[in-house]
């Protein structure tokens, strides 16, 4: 049987927010997982409601008539649809881990196992007066909106549709593996040879990231195409997408002088603390799943 989950998920629900007052929030949640889910995905559902509970408890819900919702079919596969429903939603937005969360042994009960995690982090009320109204959208595999997608398979390519309403500038990061020990974190964009300061966007503009066919001709040797990979069964990633109206520097990556290949990267605890004083800039975190066939 299909689960449908009548509310957000902190990793892929857009939100519109402008600068606010941060606060250091915790959370914990139980989830009880069936006997068709995966550890991974489990833990990533319990990780996701922890996280819904530390900002409820702070800013508290609002009721509203649109509802982000995410169906888990029974393989752990997420898609994500947007329907009229008269739902809640959350006042704030999860800005930045604060520390590793904390998963506990998993327990089991009547048949289902228990998945319990405590997180803490950063986060801030939104802007009741609406925010800055971004586009952006993965695409795998294609530069359309209809290839918008979050479910990538090993090797699979990954583009960024992306327009704003007001001329500002934007940075792109992917976090690897989010459940790796030491994660790392990488920069999309800038690119490597696109130098230290975020990317100009002018206002009213469709750009298409990623691509060498859609970028301006003095442009071209710059761009670097990505494609997803890894050694997991399942892996799951972040795609960090941050808009500024004011110029701002990325955060202090480094390239790694053993392989070319690499986007300059960081650690994911430098990164949050980075994103954490940013406070100037809207913050979009899109989650990403990649799997490996046989």
């Amino acid at each position: 049987m299909n689960k449908i989950l009548c509310f957000i998920t902190l990793a892929a629900f857009a939100t519109t927010v402008v600068a606010q007052e941060q606060m250091r929030v915790c959370g914990k949640y139980t989830y009880r997982a069936n006997e068709y889910e995966s550890e991974v995905a489990a833990k990533q559902m319990a990780l996701n409601y922890a996280k819904i509970e530390a900002i409820k408890e702070v800013f508290g819900t609002q009721v509203s008539s649109e509802a982000n919702l995410h169906k888990i079919d029974d393989n752990g596969n997420i898609s994500v649809s947007f329907h009229n429903y008269v739902g809640t939603m959350l006042r704030g937005e999860w800005v930045a881990d604060d520390g590793k969360p904390i998963f506990h042994e998993p327990k089991y009960e009547q048949g289902m196992r228990l998945y319990t995690v405590e997180v803490c982090g950063w986060a801030r009320e939104m802007d009741k007066s609406g925010g800055i109204d971004i586009n952006a959208k993965v695409l795998k595999n294609g530069t359309e909106e209809k290839h918008e997608d979050r479910d990538f398979e090993h090797g699979d390519d990954i583009y960024l549709l992306f327009s704003a309403p007001v001329d500002g500038y934007l940075a792109v990061y992917l976090r690897d593996d989010v459940y790796a020990k030491n994660q790392t974190v990488y920069c999309l964009l800038p690119y490597m040879k696109g130098g230290g300061d975020a990317v100009r966007i002018e206002g009213g503009k469709e750009y298409i990231f990623f691509s060498k066919k859609h970028a301006d001709r003095s442009q071209v040797t710059v761009v670097e195409e990505y494609h997803l990979t890894t050694e997991k069964p399942v892996e799951y990633n972040e795609l960090y997408i941050i808009f500024s109206r004011d110029k701002f520097t990325i955060a202090g990556d480094k390239q790694d002088r053993h392989s070319d290949n690499l986007p300059r990267h960081l650690s994911y605890k430098n990164f949050s603390e980075w994103v954490r004083k940013n406070s100037t800039a809207e913050v979009r975190t899109k989650q990403l799943i990649i799997r490996k066939t046989e």
